[in-house]
């Protein structure tokens, strides 16, 4: 038995990378997935990984918004919950790179995007998602935040979301 079946998700930043691994065995775990893809730029790759879940049987839907945004949070959680109903899991995982530099050599714009998606990003979207969540009692327990780590390899990735869900079925939060 698929261990997330007729769970949703919320993934953002997934239109690659881990988030990208992450939706992908989501969706192999029986999840409906939405892909969060920050801009025009993004939309090929996340039409890419909807495509490739819908082929293997998944379902799947694309979604834009700069989560570093709370009215675009907030319009984010209404799209999914229109397509969706209700929302069972949030993966944070949106995040940006300081451009390869080092630590410092990072300036304070680029200091101010990363910290923008990365804090501000994890908190208005769990914050648009959880009054939906504390109310069906899904709240914290099914929310999971990926560190961005550019040296983290896929298969890494893929072992640590695997954990999380042994984890969730374990503790008798997903039957």
């Amino acid at each position: 038995m698929k261990k997330l079946m007729n769970r949703k998700a919320l993934i953002t930043g997934a239109s690659s990378g881990i988030g990208k691994a992450v939706a992908c065995l989501f969706a192999e775990e029986g999840a409906e997935v939405a892909i969060n893809y920050p801009n025009i730029a993004q939309k090929e790759n996340a039409d890419a990984v909807v495509a490739r879940i819908i082929n293997d049987g998944g379902h799947a839907i694309t979604i834009r918004a700069d989560v570093s945004k709370a009215d675009e949070n907030a319009s984010m959680v209404e799209q999914f919950l229109s397509q969706f109903g209700n929302i069972d899991i949030l993966v944070n995982n949106a995040g940006i790179g300081g451009q390869g530099l080092a630590l410092l050599d990072i300036d304070v714009e680029t200091f101010d995007s990363m910290f923008d998606v990365h804090v501000r990003g994890a908190f208005f979207a769990t914050q648009a998602v959880l009054p939906g969540m504390k109310d069906r009692r899904a709240v914290t327990r099914q929310w999971v935040s990926v560190p961005v780590a550019a040296e983290k390899r896929l298969d890494q990735v893929e072992t640590r979301a695997i954990r999380v869900l042994k984890s969730a079925r374990h503790k008798n939060k997903l039957k």
